[in-house]
């Protein structure tokens, strides 16, 4: 006679099984979640920028981006003499819902030649993009995001953690392996 049911050794074979599948499935979701806070952190910053050059282009005003490390302020400069976001320019309604600050992830941000206070650029009015600074003629730009002490993203493993800037175009890319050159992913993402 066949009795019906499990024994103790195949049940304990299975939950044993279904714990590993699940102690797995957990690592990756984790792994996925901080590229995807990442991208996500990124491309609001790239959506950003690319927004600005717009705006400048249409309402035929200059905008400012000034980088801070944990933020951005994005203002129409209505004072283009001094170059600066000025505290009128900042509080208006295009500035506060383009800035971001308390980001999760740093901005490293590198404009070469690189004087002390170079984090802000200008979007013209004709779309063109250059340093604030007129002095600073011959000119690139990146930023790149850093990692936090809690951040389970590895270097290689996200889509894209910087943007490259140049007079002309705006573009998403990823880090070498150095952390020195942002190669920016062809013409797909840039305009």
């Amino acid at each position: 006679m066949r009795q019906q049911g499990f024994s103790l050794i195949e049940l304990v074979v299975v939950v044993t099984v279904i714990g590993i599948l699940i102690v797995a499935g957990a690592f990756e979701y984790m792994d996925w979640q901080g590229r995807y806070r990442v991208e996500s952190q990124i491309k609001q910053m790239y959506a950003d920028l690319l927004k600005a050059k717009q705006q400048a282009m249409q309402t035929n005003m200059p905008y400012l981006v000034v980088f801070s490390s944990n933020g951005y302020t994005i203002c129409e400069d209505s004072n283009p003499a001094n170059n600066s976001c000025d505290a009128a320019e900042r509080a208006a309604p295009s500035s506060t819902s383009l800035s971001k600050s308390g980001l999760e992830y740093k901005i490293n941000w590198f404009l070469a030649p690189n004087p002390p206070a170079a984090n802000t650029i200008l979007l013209d009015q004709r779309g063109l993009i250059s340093p604030a600074d007129p002095n600073n003629s011959n000119w690139s730009a990146m930023a790149q995001l850093t990692k936090s002490d809690n951040s389970s993203w590895e270097n290689g493993k996200v889509d894209y953690d910087c943007i490259d800037i140049s007079a002309t175009r705006i573009k998403l890319g990823k880090f070498d392996n150095d952390g020195t050159v942002c190669n920016n992913m062809g013409t797909c993402c840039g305009r």
